[in-house]
């Protein structure tokens, strides 16, 4: 195997381990005094979060931000593959890879900024400041991944190296994804529920794609990547 078929198979493994730390973080509960708090959260009530939940916040966001790294080595992973495609689909894989590696960047800003309160004393203003920034940077990363996802599964239906179902499966999570932000967005509310289901669908693209991914033999006879 060459050098590059191994690093991109090791980045590959990333799109696995990254929906794995996501599942981790969920089965790690708070302790029983921390109480997450609402969607729109008073002064008191966050400053009661971040004192009681100070330790657990810092080791489950540094968690969060090692999957999303992870996540990173996955979009670079397909980028090469889908960009090696004959018919060639540079432009659409292209958007893929740079619409994740935003999103990515988007998220861990997001992570830090939720942490940052819990590492760093500071005013009852600047902490709630903090948070609402955070969630706001959450939902733009989440848009984001409507263009990676989207993309990236118009790239695979095009080039044919991967099974056509991850791209239309990729499509489904597209339309999900956006729906729940629009509809977001209108409400002004949080959708706890939905956004969990549609962020799971998400993660199971992700896992299957890197699945796919390490699988392959990266060279068949006709030059382009196909499956054992």
């Amino acid at each position: 195997m060459h050098s590059d078929e191994r690093r991109e198979r090791i980045a590959a493994i990333g799109g696995l381990l990254f929906p794995l730390s996501i599942i981790m973080l969920i089965a790690w509960p708070p302790p029983e005094n921390v109480q997450w708090p609402s969607p729109a959260p008073a002064p008191e009530e966050l400053v009661t979060f971040y004192r009681e939940s100070g330790g657990y916040l810092l080791i489950t966001n540094a968690i969060n931000v090692l999957g999303i790294l992870l996540g990173i080595g996955f979009f670079w992973s397909l980028y090469r593959v889908l960009s090696r495609a004959q018919p060639p689909s540079r432009a659409t894989s292209t958007t893929g890879y740079a619409a994740g590696l935003l999103g990515s960047a988007v998220a861990i800003a997001s992570v830090v900024l939720l942490a940052v309160p819990a590492a760093i004393m500071m005013g009852t203003q600047a902490m709630r400041t903090a948070w609402d920034l955070s969630g706001l940077l959450d939902s733009l990363s989440l848009l984001i991944a409507v263009v990676a996802v989207g993309a990236s599964s118009m790239a695979i239906l095009r080039s044919g190296v991967l099974p056509r179902w991850l791209g239309y499966y990729g499509l489904a999570v597209t339309l999900a994804l956006l729906v729940l932000e629009i509809t977001q967005f209108a409400s002004a509310a949080y959708l706890d529920g939905p956004r969990n289901i549609v962020f799971f669908a998400f993660l199971i693209w992700i896992g299957a794609t890197s699945i796919v991914l390490v699988s392959m033999r990266r060279r068949s006879p006709t030059g382009t990547p196909s499956l054992r």
